[in-house]
């Protein structure tokens, strides 16, 4: 039988290495049972630490993020609810000093969470960061800095009003004719992406130095849903009618319409 009183020298390096232990948790060993303290596990136990991410908490942080201005995602709307915050300049450090503010307007104390925690309940939230949108409508992005400079002219809020309205009669109709239109009917609708510079950079003495574009060309089956894209370099073709034709006869030949050796 084990008896406590006895006491038994041996050697540190070949207790640790015979046990596989480390000497700080050694250390922590001989620190417990002096103090007489158990070995049961502690963690997320102890009271040193106050828990401040709660329901309220959660709350608060979904307002604030309902109330900046959000969008809908404009290709997956239907398969998803996720919100695309308009400003693509947000960031989730810009995100979570704003909320710092509100909830010290809100609470009237200083907000204990820090940026990881904020981070990790913004992962769990039902809204990201957009990316910069590109090829945007001319009249649309000139009414919209008209409007932010003088925001009273109404002439200019009625036009911007019934240029958005007239987008929904064409969408509108676009859904009718695929509905009507048969399953096993191949349905393509393709375009070309916005010229791409390489590389990607925000300098605007190097922006004037690139010579490279990469051009993207998507062509959409609605059908069945299926995309097809096809990226090349300004050097190896050009964009035009001819690389159109090409890659719209190359999905064709993929969805079994044409034979191999037919031409287009």
């Amino acid at each position: 039988m084990y008896d406590s009183a006895i006491t038994i020298s041996m050697c540190r390096t070949c207790f640790s290495k015979l046990y596989r232990l480390t000497e700080k948790r050694i250390k922590v060993i001989q620190k417990k049972i002096v103090e007489g303290i158990g070995f049961q596990e502690q963690q997320g136990k102890h009271l040193k630490q106050k828990r401040i991410v709660d329901d309220e908490l959660r709350a608060l942080m979904y307002a604030h993020l309902v109330s900046i201005p959000h969008r809908k995602s404009h290709y997956a709307s239907e398969h998803t609810q996720r919100l695309f915050f308009e400003n693509p300049d947000l960031t989730i450090k810009k995100l979570y000093m704003l909320f710092r503010v509100f909830y010290r307007e809100k609470k009237g104390v200083a907000l204990l969470l820090r940026l990881k925690h904020y981070y990790k309940l913004f992962q769990r939230m039902n809204f990201s960061i957009s990316s910069v949108k590109t090829d945007k409508c001319d009249f649309c992005e000139q009414t919209k800095i008209q409007l932010s400079r003088n925001p009273t002219n109404q002439r200019l809020r009625t036009q911007k009003l019934l240029h958005e309205r007239k987008y929904q009669p064409h969408k509108a109709l676009k859904n009718e004719l695929l509905k009507n239109i048969p399953n096993d009917t191949l349905i393509p609708e393709f375009d070309y992406s916005q010229n791409l510079a390489l590389p990607k950079l925000a300098v605007n003495k190097q922006f004037y130095k690139r010579l490279l574009w990469l051009n993207n060309l998507n062509i959409h089956c609605h059908n069945d849903g299926s995309s097809y894209f096809f990226t090349f370099l300004e050097s190896e073709a050009k964009k035009d009618a001819n690389s159109i034709v090409s890659y719209l006869h190359h999905v064709l030949e993929k969805k079994g319409v044409l034979q191999n050796d037919t031409t287009v």
